[in-house]
């Protein structure tokens, strides 16, 4: 596909997801809570599935069945979570704030520094913590404004009387009604269920002004983000968006349960939303970036990032070797491949990552070790690609399907899009900080939301 065909399927992509999701409004479905309605094209779920399937057609209908069955099996793995608090009173606290942590983001006074906000939980001493752990750890000492969401370890990977109670439970729910249990009945909306009641319990006992959460869209934030207007009707839901825009982004069309107010960095990311995605332009703030900052960012040069989901190595490997091919000899820098610090070293990830150093070895006359590390390659769905660019990278993107990871310059007016190949685009910025604008210091929390 030429550049021009990506853009049209991309805007095409856009408008299927709003008409669906209008259908889906006017037949009462749960928009919020549905696995089918959370598009995010870069994993494995059954709104991505049904993504691939419209653009792929009926050659996609086997993997289209094997990922709903694999998002209904994996509901058997919901099993022995719970929240570990202090006896607080939650009326000492005004803001509500739902993040994701993991084991290096608590230390050991008890705090947690959070990733995403650059701040540390003691400077919003008026703030509850609710932390989801995603790596189910949990630290021995923790401050008594910190709540934890953790998951214990079972014996058994897979509890199927579990699996049957909550199918059972979601045919009383819903009272046999088909479609709504198709919506829900799948790991993200059964996983919404569980963290938002936890949540939901913690909210009611307190007086809350504010409810903030890094949002992604994910059915459990929307469903959050909705049912805490039943609690509360003036407790203002705040959204921040905590990276670059994917370039479709089908996941963040707005829908029920969005945030009254979303923060996003860069001026064109506020007008894509309001432009493709739906958004009113009240409802977002383009702000500097909480996450990256001029004194944390890291020097981005000099790598192959690899992406959380891998769908074709072959695809990869094809044309990270055509790359090559095409290049002058000694007009590489040194590149390291650098895996995403979350995923799984499967067997198709271990292999592909052998294929890449071998085929850096082969073609070892295009690298030069003494040259400055300015260029670096991105494989697949990232929106890295955009931090390296406000960083001053040459960037060198690799697409397993150049529909869902490729920025386009149609849509994206603010970038010069190169296609050297079918699936590998280089990018350069005509405007700087219009997709991302760095942020100037740590702990911005306070000064644009609280």
């Amino acid at each position: 596909m030429n550049s021009y065909e990506i853009w049209k399927k991309q805007i095409g992509l856009i408008s299927y997801v709003k008409k669906y999701l209008k259908l889906c409004k006017g037949a009462n479905i749960n928009i919020a809570n549905s696995s089918f309605c959370y598009f995010a094209h870069w994993g494995f779920f059954p709104g991505s599935a049904k993504l691939r399937l419209k653009l792929h057609g009926i050659k996609y209908i086997f993997s289209y069945i094997k990922i709903i069955l694999f998002n209904i099996l994996s509901i058997s793995k919901l099993t022995n979570y719970s929240v570990k608090k202090h006896n607080i009173e939650q009326t000492a606290y005004k803001n509500f704030i739902i993040s994701n942590a993991s084991k290096n983001d608590f230390k050991k006074n008890g705090s947690y520094f959070d990733p995403y906000f650059q701040t540390n939980s003691r400077k919003m001493s008026n703030s509850l913590w609710f932390l989801n752990c995603v790596d189910d750890y949990v630290p021995g000492k923790f401050d008594k404004n910190i709540i934890i969401f953790t998951r214990s370890k079972s014996f058994f990977k897979y509890n199927f009387l579990f699996l049957i109670i909550t199918f059972l439970k979601a045919l009383l729910k819903f009272k046999f009604s088909l479609k709504n249990i198709i919506h829900e009945f799948s790991f993200d909306s059964q996983f919404s269920n569980i963290i938002s009641k936890k949540i939901l319990y913690e909210l009611s006992k307190g007086k809350f002004q504010n409810i903030l959460n890094s949002y992604e869209a994910q059915p459990f934030q929307n469903t959050i983000f909705k049912e805490v207007k039943k609690i509360d009707k003036k407790i203002k839901t705040i959204g921040y968006f905590h990276t670059a825009l994917a370039p479709i982004n089908t996941s963040l069309i707005f829908k029920s349960g969005a945030p009254d107010l979303l923060l996003i960095s860069g001026k064109y990311s506020k007008f894509f939303l309001c432009k493709y995605l739906n958004w009113p332009s009240k409802k977002i703030q383009a702000v500097p970036s909480f996450r990256y900052n001029k004194k944390n960012i890291l020097k981005m040069g000099g790598y192959i990032y690899l992406p959380f989901n891998i769908f074709s190595r072959k695809k990869i490997i094809l044309e990270f070797e055509n790359f090559l091919k095409k290049s002058r000899v000694r007009s590489i820098n040194k590149l390291i491949i650098k895996d995403h610090p979350f995923a799984t070293l499967t067997y198709e990830r271990k292999k592909t990552i052998e294929e890449l150093k071998n085929l850096i070895v082969i073609y070892k006359t295009r690298f030069d070790s003494n040259k400055k590390k300015n260029l670096s390659i991105f494989i697949g769905a990232t929106s890295s690609v955009i931090v390296a660019l406000e960083s001053n990278i040459e960037t060198v993107h690799i697409c397993e399907e150049p529909v869902f990871e490729s920025y386009s310059s149609k849509l994206w007016k603010t970038l010069k899009v190169k296609q050297i190949s079918s699936n590998t685009f280089i990018y350069k910025q005509k405007v700087k900080n219009s997709l991302i604008k760095f942020g100037l210091n740590d702990n911005m929390l306070q000064k644009y939301i609280f």
